[in-house]
């Protein structure tokens, strides 16, 4: 059977500049969250032009899939103004 030896010339610390990635960043998660919520609102939407005016449709398509298409906005517009902030532009 061979043997494993480690690789040669290997650094078992990073280099200074590097940072440790502790997790993703509040903007990284505001924007996925706006992009699941919004893909949510457009399938419930979908619905509701595919099917038409049906009692179900309106229900899940106008008073669920609008509402949240503008929460996906809003979730958005705060995400742009968090990273903004982050970056010193504002």
């Amino acid at each position: 059977m061979a043997k494993i030896y480690p690789a040669k010339n290997t650094r078992s610390t990073p280099p200074s500049d590097m940072q440790p990635v502790v997790g993703p960043e509040p903007t990284n998660r505001l924007l996925r969250l706006a992009v699941i919520i919004a893909l949510i609102g457009l399938v419930l939407l979908g619905l509701f032009l595919v099917f038409g005016f049906l009692p179900w449709t309106v229900g899940l398509g106008m008073f669920v899939g609008m509402p949240l298409l503008g929460l996906a906005m809003v979730i958005y517009l705060i995400a742009v103004v968090v990273d903004l902030r982050r970056r010193g532009a504002l």
